[in-house]
Parts: C-alpha cells; structure tokens; sequence
C-alpha cells in the first residue's frame, strides 16, 4: 500500500512518535480506549474477540489487525466495517506527506508498517472510537503500538484477554 520497505531504519520509536505529533493524533486519548494484543500465535482472533467485547458493550469500536486475508481495507476496522476506499485513500495521502517531512528531516526511512499504523490511528480517532485495539507488529519493546502506550494483553489464552478488555469497557 505505501511505497515503503517493510521495516524501516534502525530500531526507532522517536521517528514515530514525531509522525503521530505531526499528524495531530491524541496519544493520551488512545492510552485511555486502547488495548494491544501481542505474542506469538493467536493475536488475531483474539484482538477480534477483544473487539467484539467492546462492540457488545455498545462501544464504536476500532481494530487494527494485520495481515489482511482478501482485502488490505480489513486491517482497518471500526464496529466489524472495514475502512472504506476513499477515506484509505484520502488518509494514505495525509501520512505519506507527514512521512516524506519527517523521513527528509531526520534522514531516516520509516517502515510501511510504521505508516499504517499511523493510519489506523488517524482513522479511530476521526471515527470517534470508544475502544480500540490494536494487534502488535514486530512486538517487543520497539514495535509502534508501544507509543500509544496502551494496555498490553500479552497473548496467554482467549479468556485473559478477553476479561481484561471486559474491564476495561
């Protein structure tokens, strides 16, 4: 989707973190509604379960998973709809310029996942979401869902997860 490698420069949280700033979103907001599902196997189906809890809750809920299995739009998703089209492509554009100003001013390359990510976030936060959750990428302390420093549901089993976003809503 983005003309990106798949990782970016280096190991790097400050360069995302300049890309959120620049792009206006609300990082203190997201730590409030946010939940990141990480691990190794499962994170999928259970940030979808996750989801799922916040939409029976009455929560608009956003969800960010990757990879997709027959559209790209359904790593994006707000209460089970998958981003539409024109809003995907409207706020590709708007990351791609913030990306272009931050990439030539620190002169490092950001990753594609990097820049979707910062899309999932603009997206929630224009849809207004309640609850969001986020399916980590590379994980560890260097993936980007850590900036929005949201509660992290390590992957021990569906019911834990759920549980915890349960009490969260």
């Amino acid at each position: 989707m983005f003309d990106l490698p798949k990782y970016g420069d280096g190991v790097c949280l400050a360069r995302m973190a300049e890309l959120l700033d620049m792009l206006a979103v609300d990082r203190a907001r997201l730590r409030r509604i946010s939940v990141v599902v990480t691990g190794s196997n499962g994170k999928g189906s259970t940030a979808a379960m996750c989801a799922r809890i916040g939409r029976a809750y009455g929560l608009r809920t956003g969800l960010f998973t990757s990879p997709h299995l027959f559209r790209f739009n359904e790593r994006i998703q707000v209460d089970n709809v998958e981003i539409d089209d024109d809003a995907l492509a409207l706020l590709k554009r708007k990351v791609e310029v913030v990306v272009a100003d931050v990439s030539s001013r620190r002169g490092e390359q950001f990753g594609a996942f990097e820049a979707l990510f910062a899309l999932a976030c603009l997206h929630f936060q224009k849809s207004e979401c309640d609850f969001a959750v986020f399916e980590a990428g590379i994980g560890g302390r260097y993936d980007p869902v850590r900036l929005i420093g949201a509660r992290d549901l390590r992957h021990l089993g569906r019911f834990r997860a759920c549980r915890s976003a349960r009490q969260l809503a």
